[in-house]
């Protein structure tokens, strides 16, 4: 059985949406600012060989120019240990 915890950096590069009206015309814009992420995950490993993790992401941070939005994420990883 193993626990793992991990915090990720995420770096934008000048993240804009632009919404537009039919004619071309922008009817609003917004940017997205990301700072990071946590995640953290159990997992059992059989025989050496092949394991599974459950895995929990959250990205609180994560913001648009006028609104915050929250992100999460439950993953099921199957592995193989080939050496």
């Amino acid at each position: 059985m193993f626990i793992n915890v991990a915090y990720t950096f995420d770096f934008t590069n000048n993240s804009l949406v632009e919404f537009k009206r039919a004619d071309s015309s922008t009817l609003d814009s917004a940017e997205f600012i990301t700072l990071g992420s946590y995640s953290a995950g159990l997992g059992f490993k059989f025989q050496n060989k092949y394991s599974v993790e459950f895995r929990y992401i959250t990205l609180t941070k994560r913001s648009i120019q006028y609104s915050n939005s929250n992100f999460n994420s439950l993953s099921i990883i199957f592995g193989y240990t080939i050496f």
